[in-house]
This record gives C-alpha cells, sequence and structure tokens, in this order.
C-alpha cells in the first residue's frame, strides 16, 4: 500500500488521506482502517485513532494488531483500565497463534503493559511483565534484539525488585554477569547500572551499605564529572550520613554549571538548615520558587524556615499556598496545624489534623498532636482514641505513652495512668518527668504511697544528675523539636 510509503516518510497526513481512499473503494478493508488509526495515533489524534481501531476490530474482532495498537492509544489518553484489557486480548490472540511476527507483538505487549504497570506503582505486575519478555528475547534467534533489549530489560527488573524492596534480588540484576560485556562498551549504561546500584545500597540504609553506595557515585564522578544525577545521590548520601559540608559543597557544585536545578538548591536549602543557618536556606528556596513558583514542596519548605526563624504569619502563607497547590499534601496540613495549635485556635487545628488523617491514616503524630487539641477542648474520650490508635501504629513510641498517661491521670484513672508511665520508661529509662509524673499517678493509689515517694526521689536525683553533665559539656541542652521538612 502506499499509504505505508508516507508513513515510513513520516507524511502521515498524505498517509491518511490514501487510506481515506481505500475506505472509499472498498469500506470493510481491515487493513486501511488500521493504518488510519496508527496513522492518527502518530499525529497524536487519539480519539480518532481509537475510533478507526474500534472499527477495524467490529470487522475483523481477532485483528491483534488493533488491539495492540488501540491500547497504546488508551495509554496516551490514561485510560488504564482500556488498555490494560486490551493488552490482555491481544496476549490471548497470539497464543493460539505462533510465528515471528507474533512473537515480536508479544514481546511488544509485554514490554509495554510492564511500563504501563510500572508507571503507576503496580510494580509486582511489572516485574511478571518484564521477566515474561525477558524470556521470550532469550528464546528468540535474532540476535540483534537480543543485544538491544536484553540489558535494558535486566536493568528494568532491577529497578522493580528495588521499588518492592527486595534489595538482594535487585543488586544481583545490577550485578548479573549477563549484562558485564554491554556495561563495558557502553559508559552511560555503565553509569546507570552503578547509580541504580547505589541507590539501592541507600536504601537498605546501614552504614557500610552507605559506604558502597559513595563508593558507586564517586566512581561515576571520576569518569563523569558532570553526571549530574550521581553528584545530586552522593550530596543526599553524604547528608544521611552527617557530613553537612561534604553535602553543602556537592549540591553547590551542581549549581555551579547549572543555576536553575532546582532539587538541587532545594536539597542545599535543607542541608543549611540542619547546619543551623536558616538565611542561606531561605535564599535557596526563595531561588528554587522563582524557577517552579507553585511548587507545594518547595513552598512548604519554606514555610518551616520561616517558622524557625520565628515567622509564623509568613509561615502560614507558605502552608496554605502549599494547600492549594497540592491539596494532598499532608505536610503542609500538618505544620499548619501546628500553629494554629500555637496560637490557641484548637477547633481549626483538629480540622487540619483530620484531613492529614484522610491523606495518610497512619500518621501517628497528626493524632498525637490532634489528641492534645482535644485534651484543650476537654474532648477527653475522643483524644484517648485518637492516643490509643497513635501506638497501635507505633507501639514504641515513648512520648504517645507519656501523653496517653498524662490524659489518664486527668481522667482520674491513676491505674491505668501508670501502665502507661512504666512502659514509657522501659523505651526511655532515664527521663526525669517521667519519674514524676508516674509519683503522681502512684501518689493517688492508696497502696503506693511508697512507690511514689520512690519515684519522686529518683527523679530529683536524675535532675541533678542531668544539671550537673549540662554543666559540663558532657550533654547538649534539649533542642526545639523539628518541624517536617
Amino acid at each position: 500500500f502506499l499509504f505505508l510509503r508516507y508513513a515510513r516518510c513520516e507524511r502521515y497526513s498524505k498517509g491518511v488521506l490514501n487510506c481515506n481512499e481505500a475506505i472509499r473503494l472498498n469500506p470493510n478493508l481491515v487493513r486501511a482502517y488500521l493504518y488510519r488509526g496508527c496513522l492518527k495515533y502518530s499525529l497524536r489524534l487519539y480519539d480518532h485513532a481509537i475510533k478507526d481501531l474500534s472499527i477495524a476490530l467490529q470487522i475483523d474482532p481477532s485483528c491483534s494488531h488493533a488491539y495492540y495498537n488501540r491500547a497504546l492509544c488508551y495509554v496516551r489518553r490514561g485510560n488504564l483500565s482500556y488498555a490494560l484489557k486490551d493488552f490482555a486480548i491481544v496476549l490471548c490472540l497470539v497464543s493460539t497463534i505462533k510465528n515471528s511476527k507474533t512473537q515480536l507483538l508479544e514481546l511488544e505487549t509485554y514490554v509495554n503493559r510492564g511500563l504501563l504497570q510500572y508507571e503507576h506503582k503496580d510494580f509486582e505486575n511489572a516485574l511478571i511483565d518484564f521477566e515474561y519478555a525477558l524470556q521470550l528475547i532469550l528464546i528468540s534467534n535474532d540476535e540483534k534484539r537480543i543485544q538491544t533489549l536484553k540489558h535494558k530489560l535486566i536493568y528494568t527488573i532491577g529497578q522493580c525488585y528495588h521499588r518492592l524492596a527486595q534489595f538482594n534480588k535487585a543488586i544481583e540484576q545490577f550485578t548479573s554477569s549477563e549484562i558485564i560485556e554491554q556495561s563495558k562498551i557502553d559508559m552511560n549504561y555503565r553509569h546507570d547500572l552503578w547509580l541504580a546500584q547505589a541507590n539501592v545500597y541507600m536504601d537498605i540504609g546501614n552504614d557500610k551499605s552507605k559506604l558502597k553506595a559513595t563508593k558507586l557515585y564517586e566512581f561515576i564522578l571520576h569518569e563523569n564529572p558532570l553526571h549530574e544525577n550521581a553528584r545530586l545521590n552522593l550530596g543526599y548520601c553524604f547528608r544521611q550520613r552527617g557530613y553537612y559540608q561534604r553535602a553543602w559543597i556537592q549540591f553547590s557544585a551542581i549549581l555551579h554549571f547549572n543555576p536553575s536545578h532546582i532539587r538541587a538548591l532545594e536539597a542545599r536549602a535543607i542541608v543549611c538548615l540542619q547546619m543551623n543557618h536558616p538565611t542561606e536556606a531561605f535564599i535557596d528556596l526563595n531561588q528554587a520558587l522563582r524557577f517552579q513558583p507553585s511548587s507545594a514542596q518547595l513552598l512548604t519548605n519554606r514555610g518551616v524556615i520561616q517558622q524557625y526563624l520565628g515567622d509564623n504569619r509568613n509561615a502560614m502563607c507558605d502552608y496554605r499556598a502549599a494547600m492549594l497547590a497540592d491539596p494532598n499534601n499532608a505536610f503542609a496540613h500538618y505544620n499548619a496545624g501546628n500553629i494554629l495549635m500555637f496560637h490557641g485556635q484548637f477547633p481549626q487545628a483538629i480540622n487540619l489534623f483530620d484531613r492529614v488523617l484522610e491523606i495518610n491514616p497512619r500518621d501517628e503524630a497528626a493524632l498525637t498532636n490532634r489528641a492534645i487539641a482535644k485534651v484543650v477542648l476537654k474532648q477527653y474520650d475522643s483524644a484517648r482514641k485518637d492516643l490509643e490508635h497513635a501506638l497501635q501504629i507505633s507501639p514504641l513510641s515513648a512520648h504517645i505513652h507519656v501523653d496517653l498517661g498524662q490524659l489518664l491521670l486527668t481522667m482520674n484513672e491513676p491505674y491505668e495512668a501508670e501502665k502507661h508511665f512504666s512502659r514509657a520508661l522501659k523505651i526511655r529509662p532515664c527521663d526525669p518527668v517521667v519519674y514524676k509524673w508516674r509519683g503522681d499517678a502512684r501518689s493517688k493509689q492508696d497502696d503506693k504511697r511508697q512507690e511514689a515517694l520512690d519515684d519522686y526521689r529518683i527523679c530529683v536525683e536524675l535532675n541533678d544528675a542531668l544539671q550537673l553533665a549540662r554543666k559540663h559539656g558532657l550533654i547538649k541542652a534539649p533542642t526545639k523539636t523539628r518541624r517536617r521538612l
């Protein structure tokens, strides 16, 4: 057909006109509708392409290529369920006929369906599809296709294992002997492998793994000093290891070559804040917001810095702007709720914490703060439920046990309060204030007056010891609670 030649020359409109002529001569010609649908896909006329491909399927319901191309149109339109349905039909149809063309279609279907599922964070099913695609490549006799796709699929399978937190399997994929040769030939591919492998080590999280990640990032930068992702991740790695100055140097190096790198500006701002330089952090975030003024994350982080500097009014403006930019930004709602609590606006703060818990029902910090606001409003039963729920999520949080113990003491339940103070002391055994509260709980029980006196005595002794240690610089004075970045 002439329209195939036009398609190869990227003269898609001319190809569509030829298809129109073919359909005029033969209204039931499946290939004409199929090719016209494909040409319209290339012209980004996805709705019209879907219409043509659907007509082709009405004429011939067993046309697997029409299902495949219609699935690609649905992907572009964002219709996930329709795309997955068409991909599944393609796989059913090609399983009945085995030849080189159907094998290629089956391979492309597995790859594209896997990419679609990966994009929508369905990593488990994406992994299955990519593994099937890899098997098809390995059993095919096409050496060119094997060399082109094999190493890419192995890399993508490793990424799926990483997203599924199967770190050892991810490392096995990235260090597989089957892709060593390709990594020697292709420097960019080698760097991608090292970067992915280092990211896995970072997520493993222990000191040994972080050291391995650091070395891999440095290997990449040794070969290509301008590799932005490697330098950015190296900065993140240094920050996690507590080397803030080194992290600052890496982020500054990126900004030297690319002053508009938003992630580097944001990361350097956070490091500046961690090094107790809030003014420099504020400057970096303002610079980042010049390039991306409606970023909810950047607005939230600037609000945190303004809150840190004591400017609650402007911090609240930033949090509100972040909430407008992204109504599902839990951090902005949470931090705004804290400001409202600070200013005594407890009902409004509760509304914001309610929204945080709609976004993330397992946020124990929001549950705890909502409970504190309810205690001030004397909604004791509801506050108790919130704290008990928070303890179910985080049973080893000493401060939640303490808050619940104080609430139970207020509700005149000293026996239950004592249990929670005792659990808090098992988790955090040297806190004089908790001993004092447990002494208060025991003093309200007639049979535990002596134990209450012992708790008060321990409280005084611990307090004296802590003051002496602070005086001699052995421990630091308690700092303010950090807000969320």
